[in-house]
């Protein structure tokens, strides 16, 4: 829709001027439609960001691209231009507009998770991007910046941000590599703000950062091992979890210093200055060498931003009331950051614990199992054994040959699952190495026999059932060990997944709660915002009449009385609709 207003925009200028009049006031209906429109954006971005996962956080950096566009701000420039027929400068802020929700729309795909995470794809998509980043910078080397050239640079720079948006899906478990792509996209936007700006070295420097930072990211994606969860053992997924639980702890100091400053800030805003300027600098440094999931990094930002306007806000020590309003507001935003921030960081932890959990559930399961075949082949070697030690031949040295052979498997087999299970169960593991040594003497013994068949070999071959025998029974201890490891690790998951059900549980109750509240609706604060902007017109059409401006006046009292008739015909035609289907009252 603002694509299309702003078309209809540049295209006023050089319309006869009856025509150009009917289009401006189209185009300025189009702009407040536009406007309504966006409002109900920003109250749906508002409300999700409250949710837990990429979802919210999504939303909020969603919230964040708007504010740093000034998206809200050049939707109002672009509606006063209109009316006072500055249709150029109207036309750049639409195209501002246009720019930042381009820039939204990234994010949205992004946060929809639209891009795979193949690791070759994505390094194909890195040297593509890369590919295009060198090929544009070659174009602006060439190009001087006026227009069109300018134009294009600027739309094709903005493209590759973009771009460059749709890797962080892909990134999302390679936090290195998170924050090179971080560094390339803000180089990006600053290369997009210098060709709009007409500064050729300082674009060109900045795509140089982009093509350094993709460098980069290159070489992280062919040399690093694969961090994709799934791949992770219940072990690694342990020392996952130290870093959110340290980030935690670090959120939980930084909200009892927020609860202290914002208690201080009524009485006394510039000592709370200092304190809020100091939490929002170690809020900065909670993801500081640290591999937290992208929603927490998210929740971060947010509250580092949120406490730096608070602490700037602060500064301002006025006894005006507006001015004390805006501080208040300020300070609770704060807050209520550290507090997503540390909702995120619990549910980030709880996810992991219980992935961990489960990940550690089924390792187990598939040791217990294997165990309990190794321990019924040890056996079958115990028993076939002890059959060829009472035999007057003995053990035949090709029988003998093959019980060593599995026996040898079976003494493999103790050893992979007894260093995989060492930190997860550390009981099995004591026994899966006494069983192994078990095993290993009964190869020995078997090895023994073969050397010398017949009757020398039946002492041999006894023994080596013995062994066995105790091999089996160690090995059947350390796989009712698992069991028994796997029964606890389940009651923990079961009660991680308890306490987490029961906070989005409180959650559901809170929001059902604050429905019941009914605030006040979104088209009723349009329709308030309507009244006002229609007050504020009818105030500029009497300033023109005082000011000696009767044309003035009598353009906007036209302008004003179209808009009106156009109001109430959308509703007549919307009543016959009504009618037409049966709906209206009769």
């Amino acid at each position: 829709m603002e694509t299309a207003a702003r078309q209809s925009t540049l295209s006023l200028p050089a319309l006869p001027k009856v025509q150009q009049e009917s289009l401006a006031l189209s185009t300025i209906q189009d702009q407040r439609d536009i406007k309504s429109l966006f409002f109900h954006l920003v109250d749906t971005l508002s409300a999700v960001r409250e949710w837990s996962g990429p979802i919210g956080a999504g939303a909020g950096e969603g919230l964040r691209i708007l504010k740093q566009t000034r998206v809200g701000e050049e939707l109002d420039l672009a509606g006063k231009h209109l009316e006072t027929t500055n249709y150029p400068e109207a036309a750049k802020s639409q195209d501002l507009v246009v720019k930042g929700l381009l820039l939204l729309l990234a994010k949205i795909e992004e946060t929809r998770g639209l891009i795979g995470t193949d690791r070759e794809a994505v390094l194909e998509m890195v040297r593509e991007l890369m590919q295009k980043q060198e090929a544009l910078r070659d174009e602006t080397k060439k190009a001087t910046l006026t227009e069109p050239n300018q134009e294009k640079l600027v739309n094709a720079e903005s493209a590759l941000h973009k771009d460059l948006s749709q890797l962080d899906a892909a990134l999302a478990e390679m936090p290195a590599a998170q924050q090179l792509l971080e560094q390339a996209k803000a180089a990006a936007i600053a290369a997009t703000s210098d060709l709009f700006e007409g500064k050729k070295p300082d674009a060109l420097a900045d795509q140089g950062k982009v093509l350094g930072n993709l460098a980069e990211i290159e070489e992280q994606l062919q040399n690093a091992a694969d961090l994709d969860r799934s791949e992770k053992t219940a072990d690694e997924l342990a020392q996952v979890v130290d870093d959110p639980k340290a980030a935690k702890a670090d959120l939980e100091k930084l909200q009892e210093k927020q609860s202290e400053t914002s208690k201080q800030a009524a009485e006394k805003p510039q000592a709370a200055a200092a304190a809020e300027k100091k939490v929002a600098e170690e809020t900065a440094k909670v993801s500081e060498d640290r591999q937290l999931p992208a929603s927490v990094d998210s929740r971060l930002r947010e509250a580092e931003e949120a406490t730096a306007e608070a602490a700037k806000a602060l500064e301002k020590a006025t006894p005006e009331a507006a001015e004390k309003a805006a501080q208040e507001k300020a300070v609770e935003s704060a807050e209520e950051a550290l507090e997503r921030a540390a909702a995120e960081v619990e549910a980030a932890l709880a996810d992991t614990e219980r992935r961990q959990q489960a990940v550690k559930i089924g390792e187990l399961a598939r040791a217990a199992e294997a165990l309990e075949r190794a321990a019924a082949e040890e056996r079958a070697i115990a028993k076939e054994a002890a059959e060829a030690a009472k035999q007057p031949e003995g053990l035949a040295p090709e029988k003998a040959e093959k019980l060593a052979q599995r026996q040898a498997e079976v003494e493999k087999i103790a050893d992979k699952i007894g260093e995989g299970v060492k930190q997860t169960s550390p009981e099995a593991a004591k026994k899966l190495e006494e069983a192994e040594q078990k095993a290993a003497a009964a190869g020995e013994q078997l090895d023994a026999a073969k050397q010398e068949p017949g009757k020398p070999s039946q002492a041999a071959a006894e023994k080596a059932s013995t062994e066995a025998k105790s091999a089996a029974e160690k090995l059947a201890e350390a796989a009712a060990d698992l069991r028994k490891e796997i029964g606890e690790t389940a009651q923990e998951l079961a009660k991680t997944s308890g306490e987490q059900l029961e906070k989005i549980t409180d959650a559901r109750e809170a929001v059902e709660a604050a429905m019941t509240e009914k605030p006040e609706s979104v088209a009723e604060k349009i329709a308030k915002l309507e009244k006002a902007e229609q007050q504020v017109r009818q105030a500029q059409i009497e300033q023109d009449k005082a000011a000696g401006r009767p044309e003035a006046a009598q353009a906007r009292e036209l302008a004003e009385k179209i808009n009106e008739a156009l109001k109430q015909q959308d509703m007549a035609d919307a009543a016959a609709d009504d009618l037409a289907e049966g709906k209206a009252n009769t």
